[in-house]
């Protein structure tokens, strides 16, 4: 049962990161999640029955009110939870939002307010941990950065642990320094510079670094 109950909030966690306020269609679930259509069919009916999401048969979902408040929970408990993977424990960056997916489950509301107490506003990949009900600093995609112009790292959107491993290895990670260099043509990858090194860096992963310029 609390197998189960895991991953009905993992559901909830997963159609908030993709859309907090639209429907997500069922096959993006899927990808999302890994599992079949069916299991997602199957869980999404029991979220519904639980008035946390609308169902709507062969379209998609959509949080409630209901929903969407218990998504928000999770998430700022995940965020803290790497927090305290990485400023306590010593995790690294990259591997810091898979374990914290087992974290945020079992973390309680006293504990959850003794975290937020203790470390940054944002999680290690500089999302703001409260950002939900405070203003989220502006900022870019690294796509849309002119070029030649410097910009800054703020943060890595639609966390996923291959990709965070991949940045951290280039080192485009939150406050480094970065430049769009040249954009390839038909929607190719942009050449980017990160310190003294330059990289080619496909457009859907720079789609998820977002920046703010210098200046």
């Amino acid at each position: 049962m609390a197998q189960r109950f895991e991953s009905q909030e993992e559901y909830l966690e997963q159609i908030y990161r993709i859309d907090p306020a639209g429907r997500v269609p069922f096959s993006e679930l899927v990808k999302a999640l890994g599992v079949s259509g069916p299991s997602v069919s199957e869980m999404c009916r029991s979220l519904a029955a639980k008035g946390l999401v609308e169902y709507t048969p062969r379209v998609g979902v959509a949080l409630t009110d209901e929903g969407r408040k218990e998504a928000r929970k999770l998430i700022r408990r995940h965020r803290l939870a790497e927090r305290l993977l990485t400023d306590l424990v010593g995790l690294p960056w990259e591997r810091a939002h898979d374990e914290a997916c087992k974290y945020e489950h079992i973390i309680s509301e006293e504990v959850e307010e003794l975290l937020a107490g203790a470390f940054p506003d944002t999680c290690p990949h500089g999302n703001p941990i409260d950002g939900i009900d405070r203003t989220v600093p502006p900022a870019q995609p690294l796509t849309s950065l002119d070029l030649g112009a410097p910009a800054e790292v703020v943060r890595i959107e639609r966390e996923e642990s291959q990709v965070l491993k991949y940045l951290a290895h280039l080192g485009l990670v939150p406050g480094a320094s970065v430049k769009v260099m040249d954009r390839a043509p038909l929607n190719g990858p942009l050449l980017i510079s990160v310190g003294d090194a330059n990289y080619a860096l496909g457009r859907d992963v720079a789609d998820r670094v977002m920046v703010r310029r210098d200046g």
